[in-house]
């Protein structure tokens, strides 16, 4: 029998709220957190984005997301997180593609 608790997360709360203001908590939750991050940077590999570099992206995403969690709704931290760290992904992906895409090129089709 599962029992259902008033905070659906699967991390101290408390840590959350502190790690907002205090470095010394964002660093343990962070590094508690570093799986997610990790993951994904092995499953959507960015051939010129080294790991340090991808490390200090997720600790921003991370940063924002301590700051907009909502303890009250019905998520846990740890997707909440993982779903803003991938749609940033996701938009750093799109600005490589804009990138490649050369206006120039298209130019003599029209």
């Amino acid at each position: 029998m599962k029992i259902k608790t008033k905070h659906n997360c699967k991390c101290n709360p408390q840590l959350i709220i502190a790690a907002q203001t205090d470095d010394e908590a964002f660093t343990k939750l962070f590094q508690q957190f570093a799986p997610v991050y990790l993951k994904l940077w092995h499953d959507f590999y960015l051939t010129d984005m080294e790991l340090c570099d991808w490390s200090q992206e997720a600790a921003i995403v991370f940063y924002h997301a301590i700051r907009k969690y909502d303890l009250a709704k019905q998520v846990t931290f740890g997707s909440f997180y993982k779903t803003s760290l991938r749609n940033h992904l996701f938009d750093i992906l799109r600005k490589k593609r804009a990138k490649k895409t050369n206006p120039g090129s298209l130019s003599g089709l029209f």
